[in-house]
C-alpha cells in the first residue's frame, strides 16, 4: 500500500496481503483514517484472515472530507507488542455521480 484514491460516498473496500515477517496469530487489528493534520475522520473495519490477507472496509463515507488523508493499520500481537503498517496516503475525491 502506498497511495489510495477514494471517492467520498462510495464504500471503502481495500484488500492487501501482508508479508510473513510478523507472526499475526492471535493478533487484533484496528485502522483509522485521519486528516494529514491528524484529526480523526473515521474508524475502518479490519478483517485479518489466516492467510495474511487484510481487508479494510467502511460502508458509509459520505461525511469524509474532500482532500488528503492518511491511514495505517495497528496490530496488537498475542504477546502484547504493538506494531503498525507504514502510513498510507489517501486522496478523498468528490464523487461526480450522486
Amino acid at each position: 500500500m502506498s497511495e489510495i484514491n477514494h471517492k467520498r460516498g462510495d464504500t471503502f473496500h481495500y484488500v492487501a496481503t501482508l508479508p510473513d515477517t510478523i507472526d499475526l496469530a492471535g493478533a487484533t487489528a484496528k485502522c483509522q483514517v485521519r486528516t494529514v493534520a491528524g484529526a480523526p475522520i473515521d474508524d475502518i473495519d479490519v478483517e485479518l484472515r489466516p492467510n495474511k490477507t487484510l481487508t479494510l472496509r467502511k460502508q458509509i463515507t459520505t461525511h469524509w472530507p474532500i482532500g488528503p488523508a492518511a491511514l495505517d493499520v495497528q496490530f496488537t500481537l498475542a504477546n502484547g507488542d504493538v506494531v503498525s503498517t507504514d502510513t498510507v496516503s489517501m486522496q478523498i475525491k468528490r464523487d461526480v455521480t450522486l
